[in-house]
């Protein structure tokens, strides 16, 4: 964790009436403040500031506060939120902990939030994203460069492709981050993932602007040799019925799907293929299709397997045609969001 060294320690306990006294008494007789912080035992900042208040409020005494003074000031805030920006992932327990541990004052986790709160910091979950290196953060954005002026009626040509998991049993996996509005989709603010962790049943689906296509069920683990069988048998058809000849075939760059075997199948049944950049689930509409699927088919709570595969192939055949237009039409939106965040994450 980034130190708090510019936290400052507590103050100590506040100076008797005497001391006060004592202090003006000096000063009257000539004394300087370092003398009488020598003399006083006393640090000169605190001599000064008791002779400032004398000279301007003629008087000592502890003044009338309006409320319980705050324990953090201007520079300790300063300080934490500092902390909360260079390291999203902290903790207000933690920091209060440290702080703690530092002997630099005792202070709730609460009224640390609330110091990150009126600096504009609110606590959130963290989006799961894919990581991006510069790598995939510039083809995304030359991707979204070439394509951003297509009109509309070329992305309802294209046959939009995708495998994902569905579970039985969904886990959240919340991690909170500390960030402004409109900062969700920085690096620093999302959770990287990977694709396909964790059990449940594995499917392959298509759709266009004009609907779903086949779903199929991946049983064990999907080769090259299972991914050309899956294309023969339910991409090809699919395409037929929702665009007819003409169409354009869209996946993404797994190994499997830019093997020689497929590419050369692909290419023998003269189907012209989307170039698509990595780790760019956010540019395919499909991803929000797979949303809606999940979502159907939880709210049924399926118990099993066999359960949940017919709930799935019920609700998947379900998804209307407007639902899958309204997606499609939302790509000029998303290559914006893409040229925005240059290459980085958008909100799809």
């Amino acid at each position: 964790m980034q130190s708090l060294a510019s936290i400052r320690m507590a103050k100590g306990p506040e100076l008797s009436r005497a001391i006060r006294l004592k202090i003006v008494e000096k000063s009257a007789w000539g004394a300087s403040v370092r003398q009488i912080a020598a003399e006083m035992n006393l640090k000169p900042s605190t001599v000064g500031y008791q002779l400032s208040k004398q000279k301007k409020l003629g008087t000592t005494e502890t003044q009338a506060r309006s409320g319980r003074p705050r324990k953090l000031g201007t520079r300790d805030t300063r300080a934490i939120v500092r902390q909360l920006k260079a390291e999203p992932r902290t903790t207000c327990v933690s920091i209060a902990k440290e702080l703690e541990a530092t002997g630099k004052m005792t202070v709730s986790a609460e009224t640390i939030r609330r110091a990150a709160r009126d600096a504009g910091l609110n606590g959130r979950v963290a989006r799961k994203k894919p990581l991006l290196k510069k790598r995939h953060k510039q083809a995304r954005l030359a991707f979204a460069k070439e394509h951003c002026a297509k009109p509309a009626s070329f992305w309802k040509t294209i046959l939009w492709s995708d495998e994902t998991k569905i579970r039985l049993f969904e886990s959240d996996g919340k991690v909170y981050v500390w960030r402004h509005v409109g900062e969700a989709f920085k690096d620093c603010n999302v959770v990287p993932t990977v694709k396909h962790g964790g059990g449940g049943v594995m499917v392959w689906g298509c759709m266009a602007s004009s609907g779903v296509g086949n779903l199929h069920f991946i049983d064990g683990i999907m080769d090259r040799f299972m991914y050309k069988d899956i294309l023969e048998k339910s991409m090809i058809p699919s395409a037929k019925k929702l665009l007819g000849k003409s169409y354009i075939f869209q996946h993404d760059n797994d190994p499997k799907h830019t093997s020689k075997l497929v590419k050369e199948f692909l290419q023998k049944k003269r189907v012209k293929v989307l170039f698509w950049p990595a780790m760019s689930p956010d540019l395919n509409p499909i991803e929000h299709i797979w949303g809606v699927l999940k979502q159907r088919v939880k709210a049924k709570n399926p118990s099993s397997i066999p359960a949940l595969k017919d709930f799935i192939q019920s609700e998947w055949s379900a998804i209307s045609t407007s639902v899958c237009e309204k997606y499609v039409n939302s790509m000029p939106s998303r290559l914006s969001a893409v040229m925005k965040a240059n290459g980085g994450h958008t909100k799809y």
